[in-house]
């Protein structure tokens, strides 16, 4: 699991992962400007390649990893996606930023090929994923204070690339 925060306010979710039977590992990746993205993207490359090069001493399967990731750090999991490494077992995003395409500040920043590569919304369209995602997203629409687009249908979860209606909750 990974986010890019400096107080590692996500640290808690370990403990509460290992009381479940699972090894999390929470890390910083270094994003700080658009500019940024693609360095922060190899942050996470190198965090889950340490993770996998040391898995024994985790006592972990390196072959067997569910990545979790939330808010802004939903631009660093595409790859999975678009790549659909058999390490990757299942995919949790939280919450996260799925399409940079329609963030015109963005667009500007990056360009418009690089804000397709980034954005997970993405990959998922283009075809069906081999493992099992889970997506939340926000109850309300985008609006002009937070303009990230997200799936379809906001009752919608994606699972192996398979729409399905998932539960909802009032906040």
């Amino acid at each position: 699991m990974w986010h890019g925060v400096k107080r590692g306010q996500y640290r808690s979710w370990g403990p509460l992962a290992a009381a479940s039977g699972f090894v999390a590992f929470t890390f910083n990746h270094r994003y700080h400007a658009p500019e940024l993205l693609p360095q922060s993207v190899g942050d996470v490359a190198a965090a889950i390649a340490y993770v996998r090069e040391h898995a024994a001493a985790f006592s972990l399967d390196l072959d067997r990893l569910c990545l979790w990731t939330c808010s802004g750090g939903g631009l660093r999991i595409t790859f999975a996606l678009r790549d659909q490494p058999a390490y990757v077992r299942c995919l949790v995003i939280y919450y996260a930023v799925l399409d940079l395409r329609p963030v015109d500040f963005l667009v500007k920043a990056l360009g418009e090929e690089s804000c397709q590569q980034y954005s997970p919304l993405t990959a998922i369209e283009a075809g069906p994923v081999s493992f099992p995602i889970f997506i939340t997203v926000p109850v309300k629409r985008r609006n002009a204070s937070f303009p990230f687009r997200y799936p379809m249908n906001w009752n919608t979860a994606y699972f192996g690339g398979i729409e399905t209606t998932r539960c909802t909750w009032s906040t």
